[in-house]
């Protein structure tokens, strides 16, 4: 069996909700937690479902660790499946995805976290790696990381591996429990049986004169892209492909927003004090 784990940040309730009442009913789920940072009380209590809220924005990571811990005191199940406030629960999704973390982990045992393939909710395609190495037989990869929502975790590997890093606070939380994973040899997979719609950014925006579009998220999450990049450059589990990529990445993304969005100025200005708080090895909240 598993545990579920929602997080929360002044959510959909009604979302949310839908998304409880198509996995509680499913033979394989011991516990939903929803776990909220909103400053206010959303009340979802509803059947089968503990509801911890946070009164406060600690970010991603810490929420998702209070969930585990919760889970981590309950031996009945082996795996923890993780959620945003924002993808698209399917009930079967769930199923598959369970089954294919089995089959993985009876014939390779070394399994960290398995997740869907993921639909990207604006251009409507599959979001498959570039770099990945086919399982023979399972239909799944071997990956270098997954996103959060969706993770389905092995409880055995979580005392070795460690919990999210509460340091970074929101972005490359995901990524960076995946690759401290594999530098201690455990695999990341991504099952291409199941698959999940899910919404990256608030919106996208078109460049001119390029065939390109680029993920639009509110301007704060430019610092702690920006801050996160100079924290996980330093580590040395960090993929070196992911440093060369995205400091190239980085430095155009950049430009792009201070040149062709209409909040240039305040995206500037948290890019600045992003890259200013990742040089000084600031950690945490912003206001911190």
């Amino acid at each position: 069996m598993l545990d579920v784990i929602i997080i929360a940040y002044n959510p959909d309730v009604n979302l949310v909700i839908n998304n409880i009442k198509k996995i509680s009913k499913l033979d394989i789920v011991n516990e939903i937690i929803v776990v909220d940072n909103s400053l206010v009380d959303n009340k979802l209590i509803i059947d089968n479902v503990t509801y911890i809220p946070l009164f406060d924005n600690y970010g991603i990571a810490k929420a998702q660790n209070i969930g585990i811990q919760h889970s981590c005191n309950n031996s009945i199940t082996d795996a923890i499946l993780l959620f945003d406030q924002d993808s698209v629960i399917e009930s079967d999704m769930v199923e598959i995805l369970y089954g294919d973390f089995n089959k993985y982990k009876k014939e390779y045992k070394n399994i960290a976290a398995i997740g869907p393939l993921t639909i990207d909710s604006f251009s409507n395609k599959k979001e498959i790696p570039k770099f990945n190495q086919m399982v023979d037989s399972l239909n799944l990869l071997i990956v270098k990381e997954i996103i959060a929502s969706g993770k389905l975790i092995n409880k055995e590997i979580i005392s070795d591996v460690g919990l999210m890093n509460e340091e970074l606070f929101i972005d490359g939380v995901d990524h960076e429990w995946c690759w401290r994973a594999t530098s201690k040899n455990y695999k990341i997979v991504l099952s291409l049986n199941a698959l999940m719609v899910h919404t990256v950014g608030d919106s996208r925006i078109k460049i001119p004169l390029i065939p390109l579009s680029l993920r639009v998220a509110s301007p704060i999450r430019m610092y702690y892209q920006y801050r996160n990049f100079f924290l996980l450059i330093k580590e040395k589990h960090t993929p070196l492909f992911w440093k060369i990529r995205n400091s190239i990445g980085y430095i155009l993304k950049g430009l792009i927003f201070t040149l062709f969005v209409s909040d240039r100025k305040e995206r500037f200005s948290f890019i600045k004090k992003g890259v200013i708080d990742g040089i000084k090895d600031k950690r945490g909240r912003i206001d911190d």
